[in-house]
């Protein structure tokens, strides 16, 4: 979890007990302080004092509060007399946002040390329109800024180095803000830097450290619809002539959900699909008959309007099948909006103040869709495989859904937020079209797969069994749990089963699907960016507790828990003290891993844990090869407590976790941005990442937590997960000279290989540092690790490898001289150039 420590009931007794638990004496860090807003009154430290109501709440400098002053003063109340909360805690809430959910209104304060917030730790109290406070959830830390913080880098150097942490040409001009960020016992200054890149189109928040420069965080900011594509085999046929009896302008000619849905859920053939088209009006445009499908919930995005306007206001008459452009945009159009409506149906008006944009066929995204948060735009994909993203309903209201999330709660980047999104989005999905649903009701997206499920809403799968550190299917657990209630519920009340739903005369199921639908809708303001599926699970019962008067809760408490999951609130208790949501740790060892890959199938990773002395403690398989796995990127956590690696807590100087990651195969190519160890709520991440991940390159990278990093005493698993020996000083060495325009960008290492190629040995000279500006390396290297190797020969082969992680800056290896016990030289040919932005490198050579 990006956020700190959660605040237990017991800890909150403590500091309520202990004063100085959240302050101190000392003098408080230099820190990066944002501009007094307009009115406040600015201290001689430079923070600001601003208030807001009759009662003097502290806000956040510059937010536009508006909140009636009684529901103020109640929360306020809350806060001082009932919460818990110590006065240290309470002195560091700022409110910086009202909202409001029916007859709820949800105050949302975040923390704050000297005017900079601690990224996620966020205290929401809710209270009905009456006056009365249900309770709060909360993501609040009791971690304090490590006594060396300071602002020793500006604004400028932290988007340098941001810059240079993704892949990807960045776009624009990044934005920056200040931000407190856990980093094992203390929280350290930093600069969180929202960087846009092309060659890949992405969005990503990179926090780097305003002290040393290091990158803390790097958090992917986009979803896309699929966990990877079946191996189903299509080939592309001629679509039948479109048309659909289109009423009236503005409309559309539009699928029902998709073809196999609307034939019924028999088998149909994209060829035939364009006779199950149906026509539908077109509501909310801005202006009905100018062609445009620019409306108040959906916007068809500026750059590529003029490609899809209809001057006859009829889209999509040619059908699917590339004949008529704007079947897709009014596809897109249709069904945002649809959505939007169902939505506010409910009492819920997410994302209803301005319209989501949309690229309706993005042939950049070949059979894939993506939701980019920062520019809020859905790019629905185009179709290398013949079916374009935007013929399925599915996927465009799940893009719709990441939307509706990111409204409500913004910016969500814990460990397994990925995980909640992804699920959110497919339960928007599939009870959104819930009566249109013919056929297999719990598959998704089997349109674009020809009957293939992507994934279901309907698995057993349990937490923390079935993690697997990929968001979509790690999204099932969530999914199956609200389903199980969804079943439970309408069995109890209606006597059916979902496949007794698709009757649209009657639509026997809407009263249940509403309320569960609604509860899943309700639960989101109760939830902070740092939330967990755990947390999602007592926020869905905090909201049937709130809306339903807990109606369902013994369904609930019983479908998450056959999901593993903790339904903390369902018993019907409807008031949630600090102890109640978003401060239970569930489990007390866990790893947190995100590594960006194209094919995770091809990634070995191993976890060990080793002492000082190199000694291998433990070690653990997280993941083995698999050339079934067509996924991407592996995000999210193991939990670790029942392993022997757990006796191993906390990583420190004699205990130090070590990951290795290893591409196992060629083509596809990634890297690693986060590995952190979480123990008792403490989050310790490793420093030196992001790590480009040679592609099939048996020694792979390494990773760790625990240890003082550095290039020459950092622990690292060899071949085999035994750990390297300590170096013994003096026996080889080795003299390297390369010219380079920036050796941040640089991994250099030396080893030796067997005649096979496989790895005996390896010693790390440098790593990628986006802090270390310099140019040009030229330094003498310790080889004593790999002494037992000399002399070179055929059999033992000394080499030198240079990787360029990152765009822009170029070089070369002008020497690499061995120098061994005998007295002898040795030098490899060179100079030779060093790819750029190349993950595989360059290798010289010695004794082959």
């Amino acid at each position: 979890m990006i956020v700190p420590a959660r605040v237990s009931a017991a800890l909150v007794a403590l500091c309520m007990l202990a004063a100085a638990c959240t302050g101190s004496d000392d003098p408080a860090p230099d820190t990066p302080s944002p501009a007094a807003s307009e009115g406040g009154d600015t201290g001689a430290d430079g923070s600001t004092d601003v208030t807001t109501g009759s009662v003097g709440v502290q806000q956040v400098a510059g937010a536009d509060i508006d909140v009636d002053d009684d529901i103020l003063e109640a929360a306020h109340t809350w806060i001082v007399e009932e919460s818990g909360l110590s006065d240290m805690l309470q002195e560091e809430l700022f409110l910086a946002e009202v909202s409001t959910t029916r007859d709820v209104v949800h105050l949302t304060f975040v923390q704050q040390h000297d005017d900079v917030a601690v990224r996620g730790a966020q205290f929401i109290v809710h209270v009905r329109d009456t006056g009365e406070v249900l309770g709060a959830s909360q993501s609040l830390t009791t971690t304090l800024p490590g006594s060396d913080t300071s602002q020793e880098l500006d604004e400028a150097a932290a988007v340098d180095i941001a810059i240079k942490a993704v892949p990807g040409t960045p776009v624009g001009t990044p934005p920056v803000m200040a931000t407190w960020l856990e980093n094992g016992p203390e929280l350290r200054l930093g600069w969180e830097v929202l960087v846009t890149t092309t060659a890949p189109i992405d969005d990503w928040a990179v926090v780097v450290d305003a002290t040393t420069g290091d990158v803390l965080s790097v958090d992917r900011l986009s979803t896309d619809a699929h966990a990877g594509h079946t191996d189903s085999q299509r080939t592309v046929e001629v679509a039948q002539a479109g048309g659909c009896n289109a009423p009236a302008p503005p409309s559309a000619c539009i699928f029902v959900v998709d073809p196999f849905y609307a034939s019924g859920g028999t088998t149909i053939s994209p060829g035939q699909a364009n006779q199950t088209l149906v026509g539908v009006p077109l509501a909310n445009l801005d202006d009905p008959g100018d062609g445009n499908l620019v409306g108040r919930y959906a916007a068809i995005a500026p750059d590529v309007a003029a490609t899809y306007r209809d001057p006859d206001n009829v889209f999509g008459e040619g059908g699917r099948g590339g004949q008529d452009p704007t079947f897709e945009a009014g596809m897109t159009y249709y069904w945002i909006d649809y959505t939007q409506q169902v939505m506010q149906g409910l009492g819920y008006a997410y994302h209803a103040e301005d319209p989501v944009e949309f690229v309706p066929i993005d042939d950049e995204f070949q059979d894939n869709a993506f939701y980019l948060f920062t520019d809020d735009t859905i790019h629905m994909g185009g179709a290398a495989d013949g079916v374009t993203e935007a013929e399925d309903a599915q996927g465009i209201i799940h893009e719709y859904g990441h939307a509706l999330l990111q409204a409500a709660v913004p910016n969500i980047v814990s460990d397994e937020g990925g995980a909640f999104h992804e699920g959110f989005a497919d339960l928007v999905s599939v009870f959104t079209t819930l009566e249109f649903r013919n056929g297999d009701v719990g598959c998704l997206f089997h349109w674009a797969e020809r009957g293939n499920c992507i994934r279901r809403i309907d698995t057993d799968k349990a937490y923390p069994r079935d993690l697997l550190a990929e968001v979509h299917l790690d999204a099932e657990i969530y999914t199956g749990a609200v389903w199980d209630v969804f079943e439970g519920v309408l069995a109890r009340d209606a006597g059916l089963v979902p496949t007794d739903c698709q009757d649209r005369q009657a639509n026997p199921c809407d009263a249940v699907r509403n309320e569960v639908y609604g509860t899943l809708l309700g639960s989101l303001p109760f939830l902070t960016p740092a939330l967990d599926l755990n947390d999602a699970a007592a926020a869905f019962a905090a909201s049937d507790a709130t809306f339903n008067d807990s109606r369902n809760a013994q369904i609930i408490l019983d479908a998450f828990a056959a999901h593993g999951l903790t339904a903390e609130g369902s018993s019907g208790v409807q008031v949630m003290r600090p102890g109640d949501l978003m401060d239970l740790d569930r489990t007390d060892a866990q790893i947190a891993l995100k590594i960006v890959h194209a094919f995770r199938g091809d990634l070995q990773v191993d976890l060990g844990v080793v002492d000082a002395t190199g000694q291998l403690l433990c070690n653990l398989q997280l993941k083995s090869p698999d050339g079934q796995d067509g996924a991407d990127n592996i995000t999210g956590r193991y939990d670790v407590t029942a392993t022997d690696c757990a006796a191993h807590l906390p990583p420190g100087p004699d205990a130090v976790w070590v990951l290795r990651v290893v591409d196992a195969f060629d083509i596809d190519v990634g890297t690693l941005f986060q590995f952190a160890v979480i123990h008792d709520g403490t989050r310790y991440a490793a420093s030196g990442l992001p790590l480009a991940i040679p592609d099939a390159d048996p020694q792979g990278i390494v990773a760790t937590v625990g240890a003082d990093l550095s290039s020459d005493s950092q622990p690292m698993a060899a071949e085999g997960g035994a750990a390297t020996p300590p170096v013994a000083a003096g026996s080889v060495e080795a003299d390297i000279d390369i010219a380079h325009t920036y050796i941040g960008d640089l991994l250099v290492q030396v080893g030796v290989l067997d005649a096979e190629g496989g790895a005996l040995c390896r010693v790390d000279v440098v790593t990628p540092d986006a802090e270390d500006t310099s140019d040009d390396l030229v330094v003498t290297v310790d080889l004593g690790a790999c002494a037992e190797h000399y002399p070179p020969g055929a059999e033992t082969v000394w080499a030198l490898r240079v990787v360029d992680n990152a765009a822009q800056d170029v070089g070369q290896i002008r020497s690499f001289v061995l120098r061994g016990p005998d007295g002898q030289e040795r030098a490899s040919a060179t100079p030779v150039a060093i790819p750029d932005a190349d993950p595989q490198g360059v290798v010289v050579t010695i004794g082959s």
